[in-house]
């Protein structure tokens, strides 16, 4: 008697045309996906479905504006040219094989109500910090309401620098879990309801220089479930 049923497949996985390794996907067992590619020769890991990434050749800084729009490419630091929020710039990050290069995204003196979401690693390797004023950061602004200024999670990991930070109604300046982390100097701490620094759930935050306190918090450093907070040798 035959079957009612038959079986299709839904995942394969092997060399499927090319000496490549390829992972693809389907949701009817007949149009494939194609999630992942491991080459051959090079054993690089790319994601066709996401598109390529752009792999870096040389260090990049991205700026960031309160005359900005986000629909911008953020490379020119101009009204016509740079990203509006923080988070535009760390999104167009996120999409880049950073190939050992770093990037930096600079913030033009102003306020900036919109803070920053880190969500996972980095691409390519490199180092991704995050700077405001350097010689007065009181003149760049992250005042947040009811979010945090910098979150990193699941093994993101960021540089914060040379800006004043604080939140109104709930958040915290810094935040860090999940394997997160973030390091800053030469920080101004505002008021913020939350903590001014806060790691938790393996999350590390490390003060790499000096840095003042200019407004309360429920509490300056603020580490458990396994958060690490540390300020050595620093004023």
């Amino acid at each position: 008697m035959a079957a009612s049923n038959c079986l299709s497949g839904r995942a394969e996985i092997g060399l499927v045309g090319d000496d490549d390794l390829h992972i693809k996907v389907s949701a009817d067992g007949s149009s494939w996906i194609e999630a992942l590619r491991i080459a051959r020769a090079t054993g690089k890991v790319s994601f066709p479905a996401q598109g390529a990434r752009e792999v870096l050749t040389a260090n990049r800084t991205y700026y960031v504006r309160t005359d900005g729009s986000d629909s911008h490419d953020g490379l020119a630091n101009t009204s016509a040219g740079a990203f509006l929020t923080l988070q535009a710039a760390i999104d167009v990050v996120t999409r880049l094989d950073l190939n050992g290069y770093n990037v930096t995204i600079q913030v033009a003196d102003g306020t900036y109500a919109a803070g920053v979401v880190v969500a996972g690693p980095f691409t390519g390797g490199g180092m991704v910090t995050v700077q405001g004023n350097a010689s007065t950061p009181a003149n760049v602004v992250i005042s947040c309401t009811s979010q945090n200024c910098f979150q990193a999670d699941d093994g993101a990991v960021v540089a914060v620098k040379d800006m004043q930070l604080a939140t109104a109604t709930a958040g915290s300046c810094l935040r860090a879990s999940r394997g997160g982390r973030i390091g800053f100097q030469n920080i101004r701490f505002g008021a913020s309801t939350n903590s001014h620094v806060l790691a938790l759930q393996g999350g590390v935050i490390d003060a790499t220089g000096n840095y003042a306190i200019i407004g309360g918090a429920a509490s300056h450093l603020h580490a458990f479930h396994g958060g690490v907070i540390t300020t050595s040798a620093i004023t």
